[in-house]
């Protein structure tokens, strides 16, 4: 018998491919910001090259994470009501993310002050919604239980 806390943490899938996909690019986007803010307050060029790392991996991250929702929702293991909402937000951050890319590919301190630190936090912003728009839909009510 499953008891009603124990339901309330079920999910629908079973692997933990979707949990690990959604969570790398975001703690990436997350370590961008921090070097940023490292950098804001140092001025310390080797946290430019940190963020501008961190950005990259966290962009191949978001991108196979994309794939990985899109897999989901089209062989029919994921409600699509749920996951295409979860997917528009993260192609906003991956958007987001690319563009915070083009600003931190230019030279200095305007490579991150002030548009690279706004665009790495509203793409840290969009990541930790997408992370729980992808936890939220996963849930199993107690009702839904065979």
């Amino acid at each position: 018998m499953v008891t009603r806390a124990a339901a309330e943490t079920l999910t629908r899938e079973g692997h933990p491919v979707r949990t690990i996909a959604s969570a790398l690019p975001t703690f990436s986007f997350l370590g961008a910001l921090v070097t940023d803010v490292a950098y804001w307050r140092t001025s310390d060029i080797q946290w430019a090259n940190f963020s501008a790392w961190l950005l990259a991996i966290g962009m191949v991250l978001g991108g196979l994470s994309l794939i990985v929702e899109l897999v989901l929702i089209f062989t029919r293991r994921r409600q699509a009501s749920t996951g295409w909402w979860g997917i528009g937000v993260l192609v906003i951050a991956l958007g987001v993310a690319l563009a915070d890319n083009f600003v931190h590919a230019r030279d200095g301190w305007t490579s991150i002050v002030p548009s690279g630190l706004i665009l790495s936090a509203i793409t840290v912003a969009l990541m930790f919604a997408t992370s729980a728009m992808i936890a939220n839909g996963d849930r199993v009510r107690v009702g839904d239980l065979p």
